[in-house]
This record gives structure tokens, C-alpha cells and sequence, in this order.
């Protein structure tokens, strides 16, 4: 949580994408930040037994990816939300839906909590995002920083950015 730490962090250090859906960093001290983005793979029961539940649909030209996981945790707090994304092949990709945000802080508090689709439709130089926006503080009031989560989608792709 200390920004002068984080600032020192590689750029693509807290950076994951569809292609590399997890992705862990190890401070010096042994704390630990991980992100990680997928599609929640759901199972059915009906009279032919067990069977997948559709996470995505596709047709001519696109596809609609249900319940992406956006999931980001480091040693103190963790937080997460859920994102219905459509990628549009050769047109701009959007982000249909942000819903059931949950964030965790250990020894302190969260407040101000703000989950949104900041662009909702990529264009033909900025992508679609979506954050996860929160201020943390720890016991006693001592300390506090702003945190967040976010989803990018654009160029037929997704990844997600995180300061925690």
C-alpha cells in the first residue's frame, strides 16, 4: 500500500490481459499483490446430468463474454467485480455491465466505494473501462490511500490495471 513503492514498480508489473490472466508480484518484504481476470466457467444440473453454462455468444463477428472475473488481492485487502464484455472483431469492443463488487480490508476499513463503466465503448484511440474505486484507512484512522481496480477492454481484448 506504500505509493512510493508502488511507484517504482515496473509498468506492465500490475498489469494483466486476457492472453496472461494472472499475474503475481513479490515485494522485498515478502508481501504479496496478485490480479487475475477470467470467465467464470458455471455448470447446470438438468435432467440429462451436469452440464456447462454458456459464459460466452458468439456470432458473425463478435462475442459477448458473461461474468469476466476482475479480481485483485495484496496482502492487506482484496477486491473484485464482475464485467459482461462484448469484443467486436475489426469494430470497437464494449463493456455491456459492471455488477457485484466485493472489497476486503484487513486491519482497517474501506469507504467511498464506487464501482462504474467509465467509457463504456472503446474508440479509435482509448479503450472501454470500467473501475473499482475505494479509499482505505487502518485501525485507529492512521493512514489512508485510494484504491482501485480496473477493466480495460479495446483491440478485440481485455486487461486489467490495479493500484492496491
Amino acid at each position: 500500500m506504500n505509493p512510493e513503492v508502488l511507484s517504482q514498480l515496473p509498468k506492465d508489473a500490475l498489469e494483466i490481459s486476457a492472453k496472461n490472466p494472472v499475474k503475481t508480484y513479490t515485494f522485498q518484504d515478502g508481501s504479496v499483490l496478485k490480479l487475475e481476470a477470467k470467465v467464470v466457467e458455471k455448470t447446470v444440473e438438468n435432467n440429462r446430468g451436469i452440464s456447462p453454462l454458456s459464459t460466452s455468444q458468439c456470432g458473425s463477428g463478435y462475442c459477448k463474454y458473461f461474468e469476466v472475473l476482475v479480481d485483485g488481492s495484496s496482502g492487506v485487502q482484496s477486491a473484485e467485480f464482475y464485467a459482461d464484455i462484448v469484443l467486436v472483431n475489426g469494430g470497437y469492443d464494449y463493456i455491456s455491465n459492471v455488477y457485484d463488487d466485493s472489497i476486503v480490508v484487513i486491519g482497517g476499513s474501506y469507504s467511498n466505494d464506487s464501482l462504474k463503466i467509465e467509457r463504456q465503448k472503446e474508440t479509435s484511440n482509448q479503450e472501454a473501462y470500467a473501475r473499482l474505486k475505494w479509499n482505505t484507512t487502518a485501525i485507529g484512522g492512521a493512514g489512508g490511500a485510494t484504491s482501485y481496480l480496473r477493466l480495460y477492454v479495446g483491440d478485440d481484448d481485455w486487461r486489467i490495471t490495479a493500484s492496491m
